[in-house]
């Protein structure tokens, strides 16, 4: 299927502070990424630790189904590393070509990136606050099947928040999530009381059926992305 993609590696590094602004950097390795899905996953996840969804809502991302899933600001998501590992397994070491690693340069792109992109995230959230805009959206989400195409209910709010640069993104996102809400076509959903803990997520297991496991050729390319968020 198209749609099916491998996440060979994810991880979150330790919070740390930008101009009084906490971030958190979250990396997620895999063979190749469909439209939003980083996005959407550091959304899902932020929706579930702050109480708006469940494991359950998080299951049923994985069936055939459209779900209502919160799609985080783009801003801080960024391509860290593309890796050849069959490639260069393959043709590496035979004489004739170089592996393909970027380990050499690995001082000169970590350089790079702390001196001039993220700066570009930390500033660009101190002045839109695009992330604190989107928060706000959490509750309005269904975390269920929904219709196809954009919800209607969030399309105007989302998109604010998420593409608008301007500084009172924040003020324009709240304005119309809460005229809609005083009209009645929205309705906040509340925190779920029993939020499952680490330890809880930890024994939540997949039972209902297998999937294939990702095979040599279909991982011959890696990319490495990372989520400043």
């Amino acid at each position: 299927m198209s749609s099916r993609r491998y996440v060979i590696e994810m991880s979150c590094g330790q919070p740390f502070i930008r101009d009084g602004i906490e971030f958190v950097v979250v990396t997620v390795r895999g063979q190749s990424f469909m439209l939003h899905q980083i996005r959407k996953m550091i959304g899902m996840a932020i929706a579930i630790v702050r109480g708006f969804a469940t494991i359950d809502s998080l299951k049923k991302c994985f069936d055939c189904k459209r779900i209502d899933i919160p799609r985080a600001p783009g801003l801080g998501l960024m391509l860290e590393e593309v890796h050849y590992n069959n490639y260069n397994k393959r043709f590496g070491g035979d004489g004739q070509h170089e592996p393909l690693t970027w380990t050499e340069y690995n001082d000169q792109i970590v350089k790079f990136r702390d001196d001039y992109i993220y700066p570009i995230v930390v500033n660009g959230e101190k002045n839109g606050r695009s992330m604190m805009a989107w928060l706000e959206t959490l509750p309005y989400h269904t975390y269920d099947e929904r219709e196809s195409g954009p919800p209607n209910n969030l399309k105007n709010t989302v998109e604010s928040a998420n593409s608008s640069d301007q500084s009172d993104t924040s003020k324009q996102a709240t304005d119309l999530k809460r005229a809609a809400f005083m009209a009645g076509k929205i309705k906040p959903r509340t925190p779920v009381e029993d939020a499952p803990g680490p330890e809880e997520e930890e024994e939540e297991e997949a039972k209902d059926g297998e999937q294939d496991e990702p095979n040599e050729s279909a991982l011959s390319n890696e990319t490495k992305t990372e989520a400043v968020v």
